[in-house]
């Protein structure tokens, strides 16, 4: 006996159709589209060898109850209009999935307790949600956010990078083609009860954009839970509060030059960690530059060329290399504390549910832990009068320290 939604999730995240499925269990495609929405299923020992060879998946999977499915309304993203229904069919189950192993790892260990809460309600004042959210995350309401994944994480959401598919390449199945991604970010509340924030982002190499995806993803989760469905309006609350959250702008207007130019506007982008296009945007929305002022802006960004990279400012920044792109590390953390190692062939071997590859999806972005970098009363730390300090370095000490302090107390302070 295995359980239909098993079979069925399994199917989509492999991307095999329906009458690839059926004839394994000699059935029709309607036949089996049935027995997929049924509890149970029986099957014999044979056919199941079948499907777990054929999808990839270790039979305990399939024989084990499933979790409540998420709805198309838990889903908190707006699809381009050219999203294949698979594609947005594969990104629910995958944040299904996802969301499971979290379940999993709280039940042997808590993750750290959730400190934001929806405020879904029309006529939310956005810069109010994106102050309170700071306060949230237990960052100061008037500086920079050095790295924003440590404070979300540790504010309880749960943070999975995915490594971009490229092309329509196959997985296992000549019948089964990849399909390209459309999407940037996904979020929901996940777990029985929808009361753990779960963000998926494709992996992008620019930090501007890691670190834009994030914060809209999280203005979805502050904003338009139990809003669905996610409309243009939704998208652009979620940019608002996604620009007012990285860069206050009373904070900003302060560090604003004369005379704004594309070129004295890379200081402002480089203190508040946010792209010279979204920074732009943010300004006029604002009324501190006229429309006339951000066209000029926003022609000169998609025009002029980056010498560095032969491509347009448009598409990479002045500044982009200033940085590493953000990468989450709470999942690995848990892992590790719970398994024993944050390798996918380790956890698919211990839990003996989910099959090395789609682990691999969730954890091969998580960022390692840190080594132990020396103390500011070592010999090498001290710093003399008029001494310059790396700022990447010492951004990336701190908090690789603190984020290891924080998610190894068992989210617990």
């Amino acid at each position: 006996m295995i359980y239909g939604d098993r079979l069925r999730q399994a199917r989509i995240l492999r991307h095999e159709k329906l009458a690839d499925i059926a004839a394994i269990l000699g059935h029709t495609s309607s036949a089996l589209s049935k027995r997929e929405r049924s509890e149970t299923i029986e099957i014999s020992s044979e056919q199941l060898e079948l499907l777990a060879s054929k999808l990839r998946f270790p039979k305990e999977y399939f024989t084990h109850p499933p979790i409540s499915p998420l709805g198309e309304t838990d889903l908190l993203y707006r699809a381009p209009k050219s999203t294949l229904k698979r594609e947005k069919d594969f990104l629910r189950e995958f944040m299904r999935f996802t969301s499971e192993l979290i379940e999993w790892l709280d039940d042997r260990r808590q993750l750290p307790p959730v400190s934001i809460r929806p405020q879904a309600r029309e006529g939310i004042d956005i810069k109010e949600a994106a102050r309170a959210t700071r306060e949230s995350l237990g960052v100061s309401a008037t500086d920079p956010i050095d790295y924003l994944t440590h404070p979300v994480e540790r504010a309880g959401v749960v943070v999975v990078v995915r490594r971009r598919r490229l092309s329509d390449n196959t997985t296992g199945s000549e019948s089964a083609p990849v399909p390209l991604e459309r999407h940037e970010g996904c979020s929901a509340w996940v777990g029985e009860f929808r009361d753990r924030p779960l963000i998926v982002m494709r992996s992008v190499q620019t930090w501007e954009k890691t670190r834009w995806v994030l914060s809209h993803e999280l203005g979805h989760l502050i904003l338009h839970a139990g809003r669905m469905p996610v409309t243009e309006h939704a998208e652009e609350e979620a940019s608002q509060f996604a620009s007012e959250l990285l860069a206050p702008i009373d904070c900003v207007r302060r560090d604003l030059p004369k005379t704004i130019t594309l070129s004295n506007l890379i200081r402002v982008k480089l203190k508040w960690g946010i792209s010279l296009a979204a920074l732009i945007r943010h300004l006029h929305g604002n009324g501190l530059i006229s429309d006339k002022r951000k066209s000029t802006l926003y022609a000169q960004l998609y025009t002029r060329k980056n010498p560095d990279t032969g491509r347009t400012f448009g598409v990479t920044e002045p500044g982009w290399d200033a940085r590493n792109p953000e990468r989450p590390r709470l999942i690995a953390a848990w892992l590790s504390r719970v398994v024993g190692s944050a390798i996918p062939e380790a956890v698919a071997s211990s839990t003996k549910m989910w099959p090395v590859d789609l682990l691999s999806e969730i954890i091969a972005e998580q960022r390692p832990a840190p080594t132990r970098a020396p103390t500011a009363t070592s010999k090498n730390a001290e710093s003399k009068p008029g001494q310059v300090i790396q700022l990447s370095l010492k951004r990336k000490v701190s908090s690789d320290d603190e984020l290891s302090m924080d998610l190894t107390s068992d989210g617990r302070s």
